[in-house]
C-alpha cells in the first residue's frame, strides 16, 4: 500500500498535465479505501505484558502499535461540508518468541463521519474529518502456539468511539485520487467481559488510499 501511494504521488508530480481539479462539489458522491498504521494506547494491557514478562521470563513486546484498514462513502451536502459512512478493522499482535504463544486485539470500527473541505487549490484538497460510532467485536486475547493456536482467553466488547483528523488528497485524473489522512481517536473499552482492566484502542491512525469521485454540480 505505501510504496503504491509513493508512486502514484511520484507520478502525479513527474506529470502535473493528468491532474484534475480537487473538487467535491453539491451533489457528489465518493468512495475510498486505504490502511495504515495504528497507534494504540494500551495502557492496562500493556501493564499486564510487563507484569507476565517480569513473573514468567516471556519475552511479548507491548501492544503499541499495529495495523487497520478502511472503507468510505461520503456525499456532498454542498460544495464544503459532507456526511459519510466508514468502516474497517484495526488489529496489533505480540508474539512470545520463547513459548510462541500470541497476544492479540483487533477490534471492528464502524461511524458516522462529517467534514469541512478547508482549501482547494488546483489538483490538491485539504480537508478536515470528525467521526463518531463504534468499535464492535472489540477483544484482547492470548493464542496457543500449537498448529490450531487455541485460545487461552479471551475477553471482548463493544467501545464507544470518535475521532477527528485531517485528509489531504491528490487528484490525480478525472475523479480519481490519492489521500493521506492523519487521525486522532479515543475507543475504550472498559472492563469487557467482567475482567478486571481496560482495552484502550485511543490513540491515532496515518493512512493511505485512493478516492474515487464522481457526480455532483460543475
Amino acid at each position: 500500500m505505501k510504496s503504491a501511494i509513493a508512486l502514484a504521488a511520484l507520478v502525479v508530480v513527474a506529470s502535473p498535465s493528468f491532474a484534475a481539479e480537487a473538487r467535491f462539489p453539491k451533489g457528489a458522491w465518493s468512495v475510498g479505501a486505504g490502511g495504515g498504521v495504528a497507534f494504540l494506547r494500551m495502557g492496562d494491557v500493556n501493564e499486564q505484558i510487563r507484569t507476565l514478562n517480569g513473573s514468567t521470563g516471556s519475552l511479548f513486546e507491548e501492544l503499541n502499535h499495529g495495523g487497520e484498514w478502511m472503507g468510505a462513502v461520503r456525499y456532498a451536502l454542498d460544495d464544503r461540508f459532507f456526511v459519510g459512512l466508514e468502516a474497517g478493522g484495526i488489529s496489533a499482535h505480540s508474539k512470545d518468541p520463547v513459548s510462541g504463544r500470541e497476544l492479540g486485539a483487533r477490534g471492528t470500527p464502524a461511524l458516522a463521519q462529517v467534514g469541512i473541505q478547508i482549501d482547494a487549490s488546483d489538483d490538491v484538497a485539504l480537508r478536515a474529518l470528525g467521526g463518531l460510532g463504534a468499535l464492535v467485536n472489540a477483544s484482547f486475547e492470548e493464542r496457543d502456539a500449537g498448529p490450531t493456536g487455541a485460545s487461552l482467553g479471551r475477553v471482548s466488547g463493544t467501545a464507544p468511539l470518535a475521532y477527528a483528523g485531517a485528509e489531504v488528497e491528490v487528484r490525480m485524473s478525472g475523479g480519481l485520487g490519492i489521500t493521506a489522512q492523519a487521525i486522532l481517536r479515543a475507543a475504550l473499552l472498559q472492563h469487557p467481559s467482567n475482567a478486571p482492566y481496560d482495552v484502550d484502542f485511543s490513540g491515532g491512525a496515518a493512512r493511505g488510499g485512493v478516492q474515487w469521485t464522481f457526480g455532483g454540480s460543475r
